[in-house]
């Protein structure tokens, strides 16, 4: 009857250990799931930004284009001024380099983020679909 007593508190303390260790899993997999979230909308947001950002450098680019044109069909006194155009232009377009390659440098470290988070739900998801009643964990 000991040995019956035994067993039962065994199998007691291990249905609730089972139980506790599960609610923690489920808990993290939640948290996973938001910070993915989380992390695809700054993704899109990143996106969105970097979308801009090339909007203006194409509008710059035609500027130049322009300019350029202007220059080949103009007189000195107007490439003169031209020439100051294309100083600033020039000067517009090194910020533009450098904000876009902030931008790509934000973008690498969160893509790298997102797939290493990717990797851990990935792995914890798949440990859970091997053994979904926690028998190889005891």
């Amino acid at each position: 009857m000991e040995l019956l007593y035994f067993i039962g508190g065994i199998l007691t303390v291990g249905l609730i250990y089972g139980g506790w260790f599960f609610r923690q899993i489920h808990k993290e997999h939640q948290n996973l799931l938001s910070q993915n979230r989380v992390l695809d909308e700054n993704q899109d947001k990143i996106m969105w930004e970097m979308s801009v950002v090339k909007a203006r450098v194409e509008g710059v680019n035609n500027q130049n284009i322009e300019l350029t044109d202007k220059i080949n069909t103009s007189t000195f006194e107007s490439t003169m001024e031209l020439k100051k155009r294309m100083d600033v232009m020039d000067i517009l377009m090194n910020t533009l380099h450098e904000q876009i390659n902030t931008s790509n440098r934000v973008n690498e470290k969160s893509m790298t983020k997102v797939f290493n988070d990717y990797q851990q739900l990935r792995g914890n998801v798949k440990s859970l679909r091997e053994d979904p009643n926690f028998l190889s964990r005891y």
